[in-house]
């Protein structure tokens, strides 16, 4: 191709492929910048929006292989480090995707958007610490940021300081008032600090923002049945059924609901919808053990037992509840065995060490128990 033709077809290959990804034609966009960089590998504007369209369709190794070259041919573009951090972020390499960030952070330290990409990645990658002075970062440069505010409402809730994590929400709400989501985040942060009537406020309000909104309404049930307001609580578990039957732990809080109201058969029924599920609750299991051995139903409630610790194995309460279904059902050296394995888990289980004693007695050998004790303490 003649000079000038191939500086024509390289400059609409370019010009394309970005508005195709402007307009969300990813695929198209990702055809026309692949021949453009062929053409010139130098173009660094190629690259980088190569990098952002495979970014799109979850081409992550893609994605990074483009965006290396393009902060090989800039290093100073500080959206390409960005995006190469939400790259490895997308692959869940998330030591590079931070040092990707920081590299961001080092060509401009007063961008707000920068401090704030560096905290998403901390929080995915666990390092709530962190994330939260990443994000305090960011609301010190843009102090109406309200997504840096509720995500640093959010990796506080994710080390359980919920006290304080309700400032952040507040000022969230405070940039942005339909902000539903900070809603939902401000009533769990207020239920976990025992202001439930608070909780419910908030809550209500993230519901009339976004009436769909599954999660905010588990959530008012659980700040209503918090507050001991039972039919409400039932009324909000119920519009979330509406909307999704398969939401994660709804049937397990109806369970929990219809147990603590005195309805055994409801919660039964709703535990047995949770364990057919995935991923296993192992606590549904255990609760729906503990409701069928109430019903007498003791080969199912040690069965629901069994289930509960193949989906926690180290779960002491539930080691210690088969140990009572089998004593119950006069299996009484397996019960020797699952309450000592409960002893072994949880050494301080005073309930354990009492089932143990029972059940050597029940065998026979209630002289055991002081062996035990003795050999649990080396």
């Amino acid at each position: 191709i003649g000079g000038r033709l191939r500086w024509a077809l390289l400059v609409a290959l370019s010009f394309c492929g970005e508005r195709l990804l402007k307009h969300g034609y990813h695929r198209q966009a990702i055809r026309c910048l692949k021949r453009a960089v062929r053409i010139d590998p130098r173009l660094e504007s190629a690259w980088y929006n190569l990098g952002v369209a495979y970014n799109a369709t979850q081409e992550f190794v893609e994605a990074i292989e483009a965006l290396t070259k393009a902060v090989e041919l800039r290093p100073d573009d500080e959206e390409a480090w960005y995006t190469l951090a939400a790259s490895y972020g997308g692959l869940q390499r998330y030591s590079e995707a931070k040092k990707a960030s920081e590299r961001a952070i080092s060509i401009n330290s007063r961008s707000a958007v920068g401090w704030y990409n560096l905290g998403l990645v901390c929080a995915e990658g666990g390092e709530f610490v962190e994330a939260i002075s990443a994000f305090k970062r960011a609301v010190d440069i843009k102090d109406d940021y309200a997504e840096a505010w509720y995500n640093l409402g959010v990796a506080y809730s994710r080390i359980q300081d919920f006290a304080q994590a309700i400032d952040p929400y507040n000022q969230a709400i405070k940039a942005r008032k339909d902000f539903a989501m900070a809603w939902n985040g401000l009533g769990v942060a207020y239920d976990r600090t025992g202001r439930f009537h608070e909780a419910v406020e908030a809550h209500r309000r993230a519901v009339e923002l976004k009436p769909e909104y599954e999660d905010a309404w588990n959530d008012l049930g659980g700040a209503h049945q918090d507050a001991g307001e039972f039919n409400e609580a039932l009324a909000a578990y119920r519009r979330v059924v509406e909307l999704n039957p398969e939401h994660e732990g709804i049937w397990f809080n109806l369970g929990t609901l219809f147990e603590r109201v005195g309805k055994p058969d409801e919660a039964v029924a709703a535990w047995e919808r949770q364990v057919q599920m995935k991923p296993p609750i192992a606590e549904a299991w255990y609760n729906l053990g503990l409701a069928y051995e109430k019903a007498g139903r003791l080969d199912e409630a040690i069965e629901a037992q069994r289930q509960a610790i193949e989906a926690r194995p180290e779960y002491a309460a539930a080691w210690d509840n088969l140990g009572i279904a089998l004593q119950q059902a006069g299996k009484c050296d397996e019960a020797i065995a699952a309450h000592a394995r409960a002893i072994k888990i949880k050494p301080d289980h005073a309930e354990a060490w009492n089932n143990l004693a029972i059940a050597y007695e029940k065998a026979g050998q209630a002289g055991e128990i002081g062996s035990t004790r003795l050999n649990s303490s080396h």
